[in-house]
């Protein structure tokens, strides 16, 4: 077969969609004759030694690419990246079977493998999995591909298996560099806040200056995330009066709705008796107090706490 024979035949073995998509990437003219041909011939059949042999054509040359790819990589990368030991290859266990393989990567693995996928494609691999995996990786998967991917899995499949077995592999060798865990979806100021609570508080208390004064937001953002509610029933006494001092009593009341014993008992402890009275039969009115409100009402005290905890009082 010649290149556009070649092309063809390549063509035919994908979905209507897929093989629009690789049409729209070619040089107009070629892009059209081929078209043509598609739509004239229709979805003639294609033997299966042909089908391997065109799949074993097109792996070769996705291959010389990607070699191609890394040794045209600048040799800048040497500079910007530092001089370590080198890495040891992975080993990876096969076992000879492809979709053994797969399941035995995690869910995370296969759901990040498929995220670049259309959702034809992703459904046949999903049709080749345990219900079990296949439900939990398709959970994984973005709302809008998890959608289409729903779609495409309610009608029948008729790829070829040369073309199953592709995109098995395809998706085996991208999943086994994936991360096998579920990624850290914490923000940077998260992530930052969890590093400062480490730190010592007379040097944490310097950084945090140092970050007010170049950026005073991103300061109030950071105290907030630097304490929790809970931490309430840590502290010293004079410093929980120190924050009750600027929560007004409606805040407070919301915020300790079936909060712990141990939490009631700091605040109780932190005001005089006449408000603890005043305190307490506030909330036993509280039968009922949305989620949100509670969560709100928190999330002020903690600001609160992080400005006196921190010496910005």
């Amino acid at each position: 077969m010649n290149g556009h024979e070649q092309s063809l035949a390549f063509l035919r073995l994908l979905s209507a969609d897929a093989a629009e998509e690789v049409l729209s990437r070619m040089r107009p003219e070629t892009a059209e004759m081929l078209r043509t041909k598609l739509t004239g011939s229709g979805r003639t059949k294609i033997k299966a030694g042909q089908q391997k042999r065109v799949m074993e054509q097109f792996d070769t040359l996705f291959n010389l690419l990607g070699q191609a790819e890394i040794s045209n990589k600048p040799a800048l990368d040497a500079v910007v990246e530092p001089i370590s030991e080198p890495k040891k290859p992975k080993l990876t266990v096969t076992t000879g079977d492809p979709i053994k393989d797969l399941e035995s990567l995690s869910r995370y693995q296969i759901a990040n493998a498929l995220k670049p996928e259309q959702a034809r494609t992703a459904a046949i691999l999903l049709n080749q999995m345990s219900s079990t995996l296949a439900a939990d990786v398709l959970a994984l998967l973005p709302d809008e591909q998890q959608s289409l991917v729903i779609k495409e899995l309610s009608t029948e499949q008729h790829a070829p298996p040369i073309l199953v077995e592709r995109i098995v592999r395809a998706t085996l060798n991208r999943g086994r560099n994936m991360p096998s865990e579920p990624p850290d979806d914490r923000d940077q100021i998260e992530r930052l806040a969890e590093m400062l609570r480490e730190v010592p508080k007379a040097t944490r208390s310097k950084m945090i200056k140092a970050i007010a004064d170049e950026d005073p937001e991103l300061k109030d953002r950071l105290l907030a995330k630097l304490y929790v509610f809970t931490d309430l029933a840590t502290l010293e006494q004079h410093m929980v009066q120190k924050v009750m001092a600027q929560v007004d009593t409606t805040t407070l009341v919301t915020a300790l709705f079936q909060a712990d014993q141990s939490l009631l008992d700091a605040v109780f402890g932190a005001v005089s008796s006449r408000a603890k009275m005043a305190l307490q039969e506030e909330m036993q009115f509280q039968t009922h107090v949305p989620e949100q409100r509670v969560t709100d009402a928190r999330e002020m005290i903690v600001r609160v706490l992080g400005v006196v905890c921190e010496g910005g009082d």
